[in-house]
């Protein structure tokens, strides 16, 4: 995905975006009653290995 952009990406970025985005999300959900750790939310979707993303290389790309 981030090959696309023909630029320089950072990564550290999209991390914070995503991890801010998952907080957002945790937030609603708690304040409107719902379990954020129930199956298929958003805590269970984090963990689970079938949805996660694929860990983004770091720097010395490992």
């Amino acid at each position: 995905m981030v090959a696309g952009y023909r630029t320089d990406v950072d990564l550290d970025v999209i991390r914070g975006w995503w991890s801010c985005r998952s907080l957002v999300a945790i937030r609603w959900l708690v304040e409107h009653g719902f379990d954020p750790a129930a199956p298929g939310c958003e805590v269970g979707c984090a963990e689970s290995p079938d949805v996660r993303p694929p860990a983004l290389p770091t720097a010395h790309g490992t």
